[in-house]
């Protein structure tokens, strides 16, 4: 038997914010390896249970306004690693965003200068979507590309492979997982177990996104499997004082985080209908029918998160999208129809994007009148369609740390000619209120 620590790297703790939630891939290597006997916890290291972060919008704001320190220097990832080394692991597993190579590299350095024998893996979608990731990380012993749990388990079961960067095998029956470990947590209290996955990949291959390439289709979960393991998931409620002095009492709902939960209109139905307690999901408006609003709202259904990323056609067209603004617009009033809340996503700094585009996309965003807007910047992630598309036709290959590739940042990678005017105006759209 192995002991295993699986690490969700601190990122946003060090730009002043958190991540509470549930590493359901890292819970579910987890519980694979678990079922074949080894001793497996998931640490999440970018957990943080202080109330008061910065918001996205502040994130937008101070980045790169400040030198950030991804050394071992830093006191977040020092304490990181020593929460590592306290673990006394066999194998240590690192979940890899791009944004996170840079901690991930000082981890994985330091823990093989001071824990003597640990074997270190690196795995998850940055590793699969650049090729020459294993460059990044010359202390860990394999980068893993494609789904981790079985070459995880064979690594850990005493495998030897040749090469140092290892191909996962793609699961195309997802039934044949056990369900994500919700017990094993090292160094923190129980993040947000709410998390749920019934399906991995999205039928659309929207330019900026990187799901087409890291599931180049859909595999979907059957709503019996979804179902048997929504039972067992933990009923946590939250208590909340009122500005009258009444105590709410609210059952934390399920979030399914799939790309597109309603992506097939009949399985989303029969899950929905499964479903014990409320819950939210990411939607995309050109799948809401009437049959599939009114089964949300009469399920619980208490927040449809729906992509709607630009309010300008030509955009529109130019990244893929494959629906129009007045597909959009039906999707969204079905759900306002039927009492569901909604957050919409908006998007700026695609490339060859105008203030006229954007203008087009704020006005759009207060057109829909949306209970919440998420905004996010442009970021070129390796392997996406806008990527790739960007550099052939000449643009200078983004050369940014690599800690600037996610999506809160200010560096407006692709295109720096929008002004900073209707940006801010753009971001002013998450104040409730800003819509009339």
């Amino acid at each position: 038997m192995a002991r295993v620590l699986l690490v969700n790297p601190p990122f946003y703790r060090i730009l002043g914010s958190h991540y509470n939630g549930m590493s359901l891939g890292l819970s579910y290597i987890a519980s694979s390896l678990i079922a074949e006997g080894h001793d497996a916890w998931v640490y999440n290291a970018d957990f943080d249970p202080d109330p008061r972060y910065k918001t996205l919008h502040q994130i937008f704001e101070d980045f790169g306004h400040e030198p950030l320190d991804f050394s071992i220097d830093n006191p977040i990832i020092r304490e990181c690693l020593q929460n590592i080394l306290d673990f006394r692991a066999d194998w240590v597993g690192y979940a890899c965003y791009t944004a996170t190579v840079p901690v991930i590299r000082s981890l994985t350095t330091a823990v093989w200068a001071f824990s003597y024998g640990v074997r270190q893996v690196v795995g998850g979608p940055h590793c699969t979507l650049d090729p020459a990731s294993k460059q990044s990380f010359p202390f860990a012993d394999y980068v893993v590309r494609g789904e981790g749990e079985r070459v995880m388990s064979s690594l850990v079961g005493g495998a030897e492979p040749d090469e140092f960067t290892v191909q996962g095998e793609r699961i195309a029956d997802l039934d044949s997982l056990p369900f994500p470990d919700r017990k094993h947590f090292w160094a923190t209290p129980a993040p947000d177990l709410s998390y749920l996955s019934t399906a991995r990949g999205c039928p659309w291959r929207c330019a900026y996104c990187a799901s087409p390439e890291i599931w180049p289709r859909v595999h979907s979960r059957s709503p019996d499997s979804v179902l048997e393991e929504v039972r067992g998931v933990p009923r946590p409620r939250t208590a909340e004082m009122q500005q009258n002095g009444d105590l709410v009492i609210q059952e934390t709902s399920l979030y399914i985080i799939d790309d597109t939960f309603t992506f097939s209109a009949p399985r989303a139905i029969q899950i929905m209908q499964g479903l014990d307690r409320p819950w939210k999901c990411e939607a995309r408006a050109d799948t809401i029918t009437r049959n599939v609003a009114q089964a949300m709202s009469e399920t619980g259904c208490v927040r449809a998160k729906v992509g709607v990323e630009s309010g300008s056609e030509r955009i529109l067209k130019q990244i893929g999208k494959g629906e129009t603004k007045d597909d959009i617009r039906r999707g969204i009033s079905l759900l306002q129809e039927f009492g569901v809340p909604v957050t919409i996503y908006l998007m700026a700094g695609f490339p060859g994007e105008t203030d006229d585009d954007l203008r087009k996309t704020i006005e759009f965003g207060k057109e829909l009148q949306p209970d919440y807007c998420s905004i996010s910047m442009v970021a070129p992630y390796y392997g996406t369609r806008l990527y790739r598309d960007f550099v052939a036709a000449g643009g200078e290959k983004p050369s940014a740390p690599w800690q600037c590739f996610f999506h809160h940042n200010d560096s407006m990678l692709l295109n720096r000619n929008l002004s900073r005017g209707l940006i801010e105006e753009l971001w002013a759209l998450c104040d409730v209120g800003n819509y009339g």
